[in-house]
């Protein structure tokens, strides 16, 4: 299935993800293909439930990701990523502390943009404004896009009966404009929050979609909260 929170962070994720602006770094904390270990056959499962009230509630769902190898776009090498939740394929590869993602908005400019990073602290990759940019199905946006991450420390994950070392990120998106569809038109916002983490040997283990909400008009729609959790991993060759 499809939430709020995911629709949001892949549009943002596919947009122009050339608008960069580093913050802050620290020392080296090592190589990010230790947090991710893309290989060819690799696959994760995911248990995703919803939240209320700081309690899982609900039937929860599952899905994968499956890791295939022997793609290059842009010169570099890459495997491809795709979800059994929303049938989407991301393009994506590690280097040094970085992981990265392919953005092919413009199929005429292909390039690659950092999503997560070991190194930095906080930066904004996105900050543009767009002009009747179909965000969902007949439903046009033009305002400004803003998307902050913040790498929020370290923690710990328990999985098969072990505790793995993970790097936790933050990331939040701002829309701010006006929508327009074939029944109306009005002005459109939207906060989304989303947490990750990754864990070393495993790849991502935990997404929290928490505190979003969507305005339009004079009418708010706060969004669900929902915490995917790794239960399952295959390593690849």
């Amino acid at each position: 299935m499809k939430f709020t929170n995911r629709l949001l962070l892949l549009f943002v994720f596919l947009f122009a993800f050339t608008f960069c602006s580093d913050d802050s770094t620290s020392p080296d904390n090592g190589d990010f293909v230790d947090y991710f270990p893309l290989a060819n056959g690799a696959v994760w499962e995911y248990e995703s439930f919803e939240i209320i009230d700081g309690e899982k509630t609900g039937e929860s769902v599952t899905y994968t990701i499956e890791c295939t190898s022997g793609f290059n776009f842009a010169g570099k090498d890459c495997f491809m990523l795709f979800s059994s939740d929303d049938y989407d394929t991301t393009y994506a590869r590690t280097e040094g502390s970085q992981f990265l993602a392919l953005n092919d908005f413009d199929p005429s400019n292909l390039n690659w943009v950092a999503f997560a990073d070991l190194n930095k602290s906080k930066w904004t990759p996105v900050e543009l404004t767009v002009d009747n940019e179909e965000i969902e199905t007949g439903t046009f946006f033009t305002g400004t896009i803003k998307y902050e991450v913040t790498r929020t420390g370290t923690g710990s994950f328990d999985f098969d009966g072990q505790t793995y070392e993970t790097y936790e990120f933050y990331f939040e998106v701002w829309f701010t404009g006006e929508y327009v569809t074939e029944f109306g038109s009005g002005s459109y916002e939207v906060n989304s929050k989303v947490k990750q983490s990754y864990a070393k040997g495993l790849g991502l283990v935990k997404t929290e979609f928490v505190d979003g909400e969507m305005r339009l008009g004079g009418d708010v729609y706060p969004s669900d909260d929902y915490e995917d959790v790794l239960i399952s991993y295959t390593p690849g060759e």
